[in-house]
């Protein structure tokens, strides 16, 4: 009897461990991402946005040679909605230009493969729970919009 006891509770315990491993896990991007590319809105500050595997360059002209910002980028989160947009959530590290240090926590929506709305906000350490809630709440912290090119 209580060789089955100690069985079934070993049991249980295997169980929860492997359960366990089974939740969310950290995003592994494609080579393709939708997110990866040269977005442009000549309207605002930071005018082009070039997004590649593990980081971005942000130009403030679009015809500029050299980023005025570059970051390095982690992808936390992709899925797509019932209507057919894609969103990410990304940390960002910037690690050249006035913002060289800033941690920052984007939430990215590309709607119809060529129109990309983002808003992000310092933080002073990355976390899952501290991304903006939607892309409405956050508009007085950084809120944009591009066209993919």
């Amino acid at each position: 009897m209580r060789k089955r006891v100690i069985l079934i509770v070993f049991g249980g315990f295997v169980a929860l461990v492997l359960l366990a491993g089974c939740g969310p896990g950290k995003y592994v991007p494609k080579a393709n991402e939708e997110i990866y590319g040269t977005w442009i809105h000549e309207g605002i500050r930071y005018q082009k946005l070039v997004i590649f595997a593990g980081g971005v360059k942000e130009y403030f002209g679009v015809a500029d040679a050299e980023p005025d910002w570059e970051t390095t980028e982690q992808i936390s989160a992709k899925w797509k909605d019932g209507d057919g947009n894609i969103w990410y959530k990304t940390f960002d590290l910037y690690t050249i230009g006035q913002l060289k240090g800033t941690k920052m926590q984007y939430l990215w929506k590309i709607s119809n493969g060529s129109q990309m709305e983002l808003t992000g906000e310092a933080v002073k350490d990355f976390n899952e729970k501290s991304f903006p809630l939607d892309l409405r709440s956050n508009r007085m912290a950084d809120h944009r919009m591009y066209q993919k090119r």
